[in-house]
């Protein structure tokens, strides 16, 4: 009873007695919110978005703009090389040793021709030749003891198989003279012997002597010998050979420049021979070749180094030592060298940079090739809105010890055609140290914005300079990348403005049809509003009747977005959330949802701030809901 006493209360029937009425309420859906129906960050400035760095576009991508410094030094040729070494004369220890003669006064006459003894050579040989440099002997005679008296014309003479070979001329000597001794020399260079013992024969034209005399003689430690025959020593030891001498790697073809080669494998293979016939008896104990020693034949170069002072040459130090053989040699006999690279592998090289660029032919300048980017989508429309600060960051490879010296950078932009746009457009560069360098580039940017402009091309010019410089067979300098970066914080000149694809509305059944011809109240309702951009926007829904289903999606755009068919304009906060976001609409809008083919659009405006607030965008920054619905209220009674 309490339920039907409710129901009846307030309400009328048709004879005017009170009966039943109520409010009711009608959804009707518009929208779904679909994927489509979303605005991403990525819908206003593209797919290729990097929050974190801004919009790049790469103008020169890695290695393009790089020089192949190491490739280019380190294509080097290893061929075999041969050095011939002349023989120098031969030190021989202890080839003479020293002697002393005593000379009884009463054996000295006026007059006299008297043999005082010999001395050996401690050695066998059929000849042997001294060498040319000065090599002196000293001859001294004194006294036992206290003496008085005189010799004149005192003269000791040398025979060498019966032939006179040299003397000792003291002249006259006096008593005085004697106490400390009188000296003359033999001056051995070139000095031929054949026999292995020296004869000394004593003569004076006039003597008194109280006192017996000794005669000393001194003979150098080390002879030189510069040729033998036959020789055969007591101790082998005492023979050594000490040879210095230049090899020249003329097949090397050595880039100017480059000191120093590290090697990370291979080997000198190298050969040793003469090509004298008088050459026996003499092995090779250590040979070394640009400062490495050579062991069975081979040098090792792996982990090693080679050093070219002088360019393409290295030193070449020999020793030979005597076997136990019969030795033969000559000073004009030349020691042969023969080498060759094999299985040669550069880790590095040292070089002085600039005699390389200079050897190069650089002129001191390298070029990088000019370079092409169809901009295409690559600058959005809506990114020729915003105030920026674009940059231009060029990385470069260098080495330590090295400068690189950018002259300019220059762009030219073109149409579509390939035809310039504007006067080419330049920038200074400055590096202070390898790695990045930023430059401020709004007036190429100004440029790229404007009307016509397709392409770009950029030329950056730069030299090379330094000292010595370690340089790997891979290295690789100059400009490594060039980027066009524009920055993610940034201020709006002009609206942005998204618009979602018009959607056409569910038929409305006959009692929404009937509903909407009554006295009743219209809702726009936004359920569960998602506005997370770091901006205000303002929020528009429009609805019209286009008939025609057969339009592209830009085509309905077209015929929705007019200023005509605007149903609601609401401004949103910056990211905010709405469970319930409600529109009221009019009576008269409502009447427009009684036609066939309506068609519902969201248009979504970004506006400008003149460079106020700085905006910043960041990942997952995005416009949605979940549906978009009209809610109708009217009041219903048994009447209607």
């Amino acid at each position: 009873m309490i339920i039907v006493v409710s129901g009846l209360y307030g309400c009328t029937n048709p004879g005017g007695t009170p009966g039943p009425s109520w409010d009711i309420t009608l959804k009707i859906p518009l929208i779904k919110g679909t994927e489509e129906n979303t605005m991403k960050i990525e819908d206003l400035l593209g797919d290729d978005v990097d929050l974190q760095e801004g919009f790049k576009v790469k103008l020169l991508e890695s290695s393009e703009g790089l020089y192949a410094l190491g490739e280019e030094l380190a294509g080097l040729n290893f061929t075999g090389f041969s050095a011939s070494i002349d023989l120098e004369p031969v030190e021989i220890d202890g080839l003479i040793d020293n002697s002393e003669f005593n000379v009884e006064k009463n054996k000295i006459e006026d007059g006299i021709e008297l043999d005082i003894g010999s001395i050996e050579i401690n050695a066998e040989f059929e000849s042997l030749r001294l060498a040319d440099k000065s090599q002196k002997v000293v001859a001294a005679i004194v006294s036992d003891g206290d003496t008085s008296g005189y010799m004149y014309g005192l003269r000791v003479e040398v025979f060498n198989d019966g032939n006179n070979i040299a003397s000792f001329d003291f002249g006259d000597i006096t008593a005085n003279m004697l106490e400390n001794g009188v000296e003359a020399e033999w001056d051995m260079k070139n000095q031929n012997f054949t026999d292995n013992e020296i004869a000394l024969k004593l003569s004076v034209k006039e003597v008194l002597l109280d006192k017996d005399i000794i005669l000393s003689v001194q003979f150098p430690p080390k002879l030189k010998v510069a040729e033998a025959i036959g020789l055969k020593l007591a101790d082998f030891s005492n023979l050594e050979a000490e040879l210095e001498s230049e090899i020249s790697l003329a097949g090397l073809n050595l880039k100017k420049g480059v000191k120093k080669i590290g090697f990370s494998t291979g080997n000198i293979s190298i050969d040793v021979s003469s090509e004298a016939d008088n050459f026996t008896g003499l092995v090779v104990e250590d040979l070394i070749i640009g400062g490495l020693c050579v062991a069975n034949g081979l040098i090792s170069l792996a982990g090693r180094e080679l050093s070219f002072p002088e360019g393409e040459k290295l030193d070449a130090k020999l020793s030979l030592r005597a076997s136990d053989e019969l030795i033969s040699f000559s000073s004009d006999s030349l020691i042969k060298l023969n080498g060759n690279f094999e299985g040669i592998g550069i880790a590095y090289l040292e070089v002085n940079i600039d005699e390389a660029i200079a050897g190069l032919d650089f002129d001191g300048e390298l070029v990088i090739d000019e370079l092409e980017i169809e901009l295409e989508d690559k600058l959005r429309d809506e990114l020729y809105k915003l105030e920026i600060s674009p940059e231009i960051i060029m990385k470069t490879a260098w080495l330590e010890g090295m400068k690189l010296e950018p002259f300019a950078l220059v762009f030219k932009t073109f149409d579509d055609s390939g035809n310039p746009v504007g006067e080419e457009i330049s920038f200074d560069i400055e590096f202070s140290g390898s790695g990045n360098s930023i430059i401020d580039i709004r007036a190429l940017f100004d440029r790229i914005k404007g009307s016509g402009v397709s392409k770009i091309r950029g030329v950056c010019n730069y030299g090379l300079s330094g000292g010595d410089v370690i340089v790997a067979p891979d290295t690789e300098i100059g400009i490594e990348s060039i980027e066009l970066r524009v920055p993610y914080e940034f201020s709006l000149n002009e609206d942005i403005e998204f618009k979602l694809v018009p959607e056409r509305a569910e038929p409305f059944d006959n009692e929404s049809r009937e509903m909407l011809k009554k006295d009743v109240k219209g809702m726009l309702v936004i359920e569960e509003l998602h506005k997370n951009l770091p901006l205000a926007a303002t929020f528009e829904v429009y609805a019209a009747v286009i008939p025609d289903p057969g339009m592209t999606d830009e085509e309905l755009k077209e015929a929705l977005y007019k200023p005509e068919n605007l149903l609601k304009r609401k401004t949103l906060d910056q990211r905010e959330f709405y469970e319930k976001y409600l529109l009221e609409v009019e009576k008269e809008d409502l009447d427009l949802f009684t036609e066939e083919n309506v068609y519902i659009g969201i248009r979504i405006i970004v506006p400008a701030n003149k460079g106020e607030d700085k905006y910043r965008f960041i990942a997952g920054d995005k416009l949605t809901f979940s549906s978009i619905y009209l809610s109708l209220t009217g009041h219903i009674n048994l009447e209607n």
